[in-house]
């Protein structure tokens, strides 16, 4: 459901991160299998990342993003050097299963541009909390 409801609201919110709907061939999205390290950390099973022309203007999508914005957010290009591609944002507004507010988290993510690894991290500076995943991409379109 979250892959249906991502590739929906891609195109749904492309005025809003300004992209075109007719993708060139430069144009891809990753979908990525996460595996849970931990318990704690803002992950789910998947994240979308979709990247414009090559490795750059990135946005994501996952279920932190969707309980947030509902919609896929532009992330911040860290660095696109060398081998791998690093994208980073922040989450106001996540909440405990009890419903108590986390605050902010900052995410961080690492895909091989080559093996589309990826590796994440989350930070909950409320609770010095620092979590980690990692998975496997698979370009979907």
């Amino acid at each position: 459901m979250l892959k249906k409801t991502f590739l929906s609201c891609v195109i749904a919110a492309t005025a809003v991160l300004g992209v075109s709907t007719g993708l060139t061939a430069q144009d891809f999205t990753l979908e990525c299998d996460l595996v849970r390290l931990n318990n704690n950390g803002g992950f789910g099973e998947k994240i979308f990342v979709s990247f414009k022309g090559g490795w750059t203007n990135p946005a994501a999508y996952d279920a932190m993003i969707h309980e947030v914005h509902q919609v896929p957010i532009p992330v911040k290009l860290m660095s696109n050097e060398g081998r791998r591609v690093q994208i980073g944002w922040e989450l106001i507004g996540l909440k405990y299963r009890q419903g108590y507010s986390i605050g902010r988290v900052i995410y961080r993510a690492s895909v091989d541009k080559k093996t589309l690894d990826i590796r994440m991290r989350s930070t909950i500076p409320s609770s010095d909390g620092i979590y980690a995943t990692q998975g496997q991409c698979k370009i979907i379109k």
